[in-house]
């Protein structure tokens, strides 16, 4: 069985788990400039790429919460990647 767990996030990861191998890959992002500084956007044809390869049955994602001393736009951000691997991941 192909089990897949994401750590979502600009700087997150997926890892596939299969029987004593595991594959893992950095969260396939680009940046956008929003504001004045650049901000982490989810590759979503490069999440979907990983995943056509891959072909995990199962999936598990790490449970997030905003941290504590995270500024708003920060933690939405982070919601935006987070959400948006979720969606792919599901659709996959």
């Amino acid at each position: 069985m192909r089990i897949l767990g994401v750590d979502p996030g600009g700087s997150g990861a997926l890892a596939l788990l299969e029987g004593s191998e595991i594959r893992v890959a950095d969260m396939p992002v680009f940046k956008v400039r929003r504001g004045k500084s650049d901000k982490p956007e989810l590759d979503v044809h490069g999440l979907s790429a990983i995943l056509d390869d891959w072909r995990p049955e199962a999936c598990f994602f790490e449970r997030v919460f905003g941290m504590t001393d995270q500024s708003a736009p920060a933690a939405f951000n982070f919601g935006r990647i987070a959400g948006a691997a979720e969606a792919i991941v599901k659709t996959a």
